[in-house]
């Protein structure tokens, strides 16, 4: 990474695997910081950039309000 260089990284989409866990207002949902893979309450998505100023970018983000 350089200065004023934007980041592409994108690895045919799959630059990053994110474990994506909406909040809840209880704070359910976990993901074990000890092995990286064992995580609950949410579902796994790759991302990826492609220097653009949106940042990474996965699949369409659909709002969700949990009760």
């Amino acid at each position: 990474m350089e200065h004023g260089v934007p980041l592409v990284w994108n690895q045919e989409g799959k630059a990053v695997k994110v474990d994506k866990i909406p909040g809840t207002r209880l704070g359910s949902g976990s993901f074990n910081l000890n092995d990286w893979s064992t995580a609950s309450g949410g579902s796994w998505e790759y991302w990826s950039t492609d220097g653009t100023t949106d940042g990474f970018t996965g699949p369409p983000l659909i709002p969700q309000i949990n009760r």
